[in-house]
């Protein structure tokens, strides 16, 4: 009997354990969603500036005698 009580507060430890890894592994999940949120949010913010950028450039290209502008007003 006693090498069943064993064996089960050992089974018993274990599930904990894994419980806990397993908690520790949907916290990480999290962090990783928010964080690849974030980059997306990121790439779209950065994909507008480049095309208001190319749009700005094209506008002023129209406008320059020599058809390329010597600046672009406000690039950052």
């Amino acid at each position: 009997m006693t090498i069943a009580v064993n064996e089960y507060q050992r089974l018993i430890a274990e599930y904990k354990r894994l419980i806990h890894e397993y908690q520790r592994l949907i916290a990480e999940y999290k962090r990783l969603v928010g964080e690849y949120q974030r980059l997306i949010h990121e790439y779209q913010r950065l994909v507008a500036e480049y095309q208001r950028l190319i749009y700005e450039y094209y506008s002023l290209a129209v406008c320059s005698p020599s058809g390329i502008p010597a600046t672009i007003p406000k690039f950052f």
